[in-house]
């Protein structure tokens, strides 16, 4: 269902994610400036005429022995499976990120939105493609526009729906999944942070009753002082008992 519209669109973004985003897109976007050089060459038009002489350049290099044949059937490769090297690059961007699980969330999920938005468009052009066709119809004639006019509206629609399908669900998927991964991370923190405290609250009510045990064994400091005492009021009466005893004759000595 991708055209020169869809397909030029596809290359652009490519070339930006390839520059800001991931290097790794420079695969598939190869694929896709090939696509879009086949599908220009078919156009009765200065750009057509352009285009055809490339392709035609390209499929004689594919046919070339060394390095230049082999890229060129390389880049051919790719143009005939660009999803699949979308997603190779995309796993390649996973792998080397420095955060894997938020993009695996992001990126990967945004590469399966992308899938079945482009699922969802084919669908609905080929469902309703007719209708959409005759509706545009009507709306250029009514413009002033000629059949071949309208006829270059419908193409470009369908172009423009089924780019935007799939990017737009790309960023869609992928802002859904960064938010999963977020809460997700932030559910696990509470918990984390929930099990701490409950752990500290457990060691400090160990550590109270710990105490209390102590404190109940050992004897008080006012105990302590009373006992201290009491020892040496028995150890004083104890003394002046043996004073007493030890003078027993004085009382009955006879005075000379």
């Amino acid at each position: 269902m991708s055209n020169a519209i869809s397909t030029a669109i596809f290359c652009a973004r490519g070339c930006d994610k390839t520059f800001h985003d991931n290097s790794a897109r420079a695969i598939p976007t190869t694929g896709q400036a090939v696509n879009l050089m086949r599908k220009v060459s078919i156009f009765d038009n200065a750009f057509g005429t352009s285009a055809k002489t490339a392709v035609e350049a390209f499929e004689t290099a594919k046919n070339a022995t060394g390095l230049t044949g082999f890229a060129a059937r390389g880049a051919d490769f790719v143009a005939r499976n660009v999803n699949p090297a979308i997603g190779v690059a995309t796993g390649i961007k996973i792998l080397c990120s420095k955060d894997k699980e938020k993009s695996l969330m992001t990126d990967g999920v945004g590469f399966l939105g992308m899938l079945a938005g482009e699922e969802a468009a084919r669908h609905i052009i080929k469902t309703y493609g007719w209708t959409m066709g005759k509706t545009i119809v009507h709306a250029a004639k009514a413009l002033g526009c000629t059949s071949p006019q309208a006829s270059v509206a419908i193409w470009a629609a369908e172009g423009l729906l089924f780019a935007g399908a799939s990017i737009g669900a790309w960023i869609g998927a992928a802002k859904l999944g960064g938010m999963l991964h977020d809460k997700i991370k932030n559910e696990g923190k509470d918990e984390a942070s929930a099990k701490d405290e409950s752990q500290k609250q457990e060691e400090t009510t160990k550590d109270t009753v710990d105490g209390n045990k102590i404190v109940k064994n050992e004897p008080s400091a006012a105990a302590q002082l009373k006992n201290a005492t009491a020892a040496t009021r028995v150890e004083s009466n104890g003394s002046t008992k043996e004073s007493g005893t030890s003078l027993p004759g004085t009382a009955n000595t006879i005075p000379a």
